[in-house]
């Protein structure tokens, strides 16, 4: 039996979206196909620049608005 996985599967993968038993068959075809496994890499790179180009304010702006929900009370 051939199933065929669409990168939106692979996402919810990535993400431990799916039900057991799918991640199970999915886990097998990226071990045994290739093409899915290359998808599924390009997934996880795509991710891994997300995380990177992630921003996180300064600490003077967290402590700037710290002290104004301290001076609200």
């Amino acid at each position: 039996m051939y199933e065929s996985f669409t990168t939106h599967d692979l996402i919810l993968y990535y993400f431990n979206e799916v039900e057991l038993s799918d991640t199970v068959l999915i886990q097998h075809e990226i071990d045994c196909n290739p093409e899915t496994e290359e998808s599924y890499q390009e997934i996880v790179q795509v991710m891994d620049h997300i995380d990177q180009c992630m921003v996180n304010p300064s600490s003077s702006v967290i402590k700037n608005i710290l002290n104004y929900s301290h001076s609200l009370k």
